[in-house]
């Protein structure tokens, strides 16, 4: 009997892998408190001694300069005669490779969150080091006496090889009668139009905006995102491996006014020109989760041709057509597998509603937009509207000196200045703490910004082409989860930052 790999981190307890030797899916490498790897044979291995399963973990190549690790381990207790069993955990090992994306693949170290302005004909760019190929090759030692040194076994049905994609996303742990037997991120697949992108975007009815929204639009459902500011930058991760099932040749944009009415569609070829690759020509890891810009600003920055009306997105303030940047209500973004930007859809819609409430108001300064890596492992978006107070703490190395020196210049041996002595600042550190409200929200809202609080990677995301973006770090130590059942329908945050980087000070 051969070596076999019977469980993999995505396959349910009691459901062993049967697979080929390529996992062809993208796995979450948080999915579970453990990646489980189980290693079994079912012959009788009599007359051996010192068995042990031995299964190393390899990225992109099985080749010894990128082995990772190589694990061995004893059969476990569940084990017997005809069925011997031992389960290893790679998550650690996972999770050591795999990174966000702070910066387009594409295009050095520039901002993946102003795709279109950091290089103005790419909306598109890929990942780096999100996702991760792992190669799992399982094997057994043992030796023939029991005073014997234990052989490796390299050849033949000894050895059991998988290829695995992992990315950096989490799902919440269910029990086993509730787990299915597939892989929670087969959801994401730009396959059909049931399928999602990569974000936690709320899902939502616009009572924001219901009476203020021109021609009387009334409620829109869907993933909804607002825009506080026309400068701001916003992106969308989406899977792009055809063995994965996607089919996103083209992104998606359609512009409509209050009452539903369809301004424009524009349709973006996921091609090299935009900064992205087709999902049947994907081969190497920063091409299978892309990130498009859909912010109003990337819009804005953007000077790369649309497909279906050839017309440049920068000729416009945030909407298509030569028209003034008011005359839009929302906007929705989509992968679709045909030109025209109307059929073959393959993805769930996103929504962009205008806030009117803020929309050119005089207190621009007082919007505070933060990005984190969500669930998924792409970027989320949310600005704080409620206010924001800063705090500048300092901290402070003093030393003490003599007061006075000596001195022959006038015929004295000693003295005294008054700015000599005494206690001075050796050094400083500063940091800046800032103060940041939500206004009043929707419970949905409220469960997003959980996913915030819960992320290990937080922007102050900066407006302007030029403007670098911030690592903060927020410093609550508990979230409240807030229902409108409990809080009378009104739903507020507050949370407190603190940016990373020290401000420099002279010293």
């Amino acid at each position: 009997m051969a070596t076999q790999i019977t469980q993999i981190p995505t396959e349910a307890p009691g459901s062993p892998y049967t697979g080929t030797s390529t996992y062809d899916e993208l796995v979450p490498s948080n999915y579970w408190p453990i990646l489980p790897v189980v290693v079994n044979r079912t012959d009788d291995l009599v007359g051996v001694f010192r068995l042990k399963y031995i299964l190393r973990v390899y990225k992109d190549s099985v080749s010894a300069s990128n082995l990772l690790a190589t694990l061995k381990q004893r059969t476990n207790n569940a084990s017997t005669t005809s069925n011997q069993v031992a389960i290893f955990d790679i998550k650690g090992i996972v999770n050591t490779q795999i990174e966000s994306t702070f910066n387009d693949s594409g295009a050095g170290t520039l901002e993946v969150h102003k795709l279109g302005s950091n290089v103005s004909t790419k909306i598109l760019g890929g990942n780096n080091k999100t996702v991760e190929t792992i190669i799992l090759k399982a094997n057994i030692e043992y030796a023939a006496t029991a005073t014997a040194a234990p052989v490796e076994q390299t050849g033949g049905t000894d050895v059991v090889q998988i290829t695995m994609y992992y990315t950096n996303a989490t799902f919440g742990l269910m029990t086993y009668a509730n787990t299915p037997d597939t892989n929670p991120l087969g959801d994401y697949t730009t396959s059909a139009l049931t399928k999602l992108l990569l974000s936690n975007a709320p899902l939502i009815y616009d009572y924001r905006n219901a009476n203020q929204q021109p021609g009387g639009g009334g409620l829109l459902q869907g993933y909804i995102n607002y825009i506080s500011r026309l400068s701001d930058f916003h992106t969308i991760g989406f899977q792009n491996k055809s063995g994965w099932g996607s089919d996103g040749n083209f992104f998606g944009l359609q512009y409509y006014q209050a009452d539903g009415t369809l301004v424009v569609t524009y349709t973006f070829p996921n091609d090299a020109t935009r900064g992205g690759i087709a999902p049947g020509s994907s081969a190497n890891d920063s091409q299978y989760l892309l990130y498009a810009g859909c912010g109003t600003g990337n819009f804005q920055a953007y000077t790369g041709q649309a497909h279906k009306n050839n017309a440049a997105l920068s000729s416009f303030d945030g909407q298509p057509g030569g028209a003034t940047a008011r005359d839009f209500t929302y906007y929705r973004v989509y992968m679709c597998d045909n030109q025209n930007g109307t059929s073959s859809i393959r993805s769930k819609y996103y929504y962009f509603v205008r806030d009117f409430e803020t929309d050119y108001n005089c207190k621009e300064q007082e919007i505070v937009r933060l990005g984190w890596i969500n669930e998924l492992g792409a970027w989320d978006y949310y600005d704080f509207r409620g206010g924001k107070v800063d705090t500048l703490t300092t901290e402070r190395s003093n030393y003490s000196s003599l007061l006075g020196s000596s001195s022959l210049d006038s015929g004295t041996s000693y003295k005294y200045y008054t700015w000599e002595g005494g206690k001075k600042t050796l050094t400083t550190s500063a940091t800046l703490k800032s103060t940041i409200q939500t206004q009043y929200i929707e419970q949905e809202e409220s469960e997003f910004l959980e996913t915030m609080f819960n992320s290990p990677s937080v922007m102050m995301i900066e407006k302007g082409t030029f403007a670098i973006s911030q690592r903060v770090v927020i410093t609550n130590k508990s979230f409240e989860k807030k229902t409108s059942a409990k809080n009378k329908l009104q739903i507020q945050y507050t949370f407190e930052i603190e940016h990373s980087n020290p401000i420099n000070t002279n010293n």
